[in-house]
């Protein structure tokens, strides 16, 4: 599970930096804050839920990749 967390994390992070969206409007998108959402994208975010992290990635994305071993 931590494994997943991680890809998940690194993903969510990527999308955050690559969208052409700010912060601000990716925060009121998935419902939290400019400040945690700054923060995941920095990966510097230490209490995160996998739901919030798929938020994230589909919000921006539309899709999720995961690699489980």
């Amino acid at each position: 599970v931590m494994e997943l967390k991680a890809q998940l994390y690194q993903q969510a992070s990527k999308s955050i930096l690559k969208s052409n969206l700010t912060h601000e409007e990716i925060a009121s998108k998935i419902g939290t804050s400019r400040a945690r959402i700054t923060r995941i994208a920095n990966l510097g975010e230490n209490s995160l839920s996998i739901e919030l992290l798929v938020k994230i990635i589909v919000a921006l994305e539309h899709k999720v990749f995961l690699k489980v071993a």
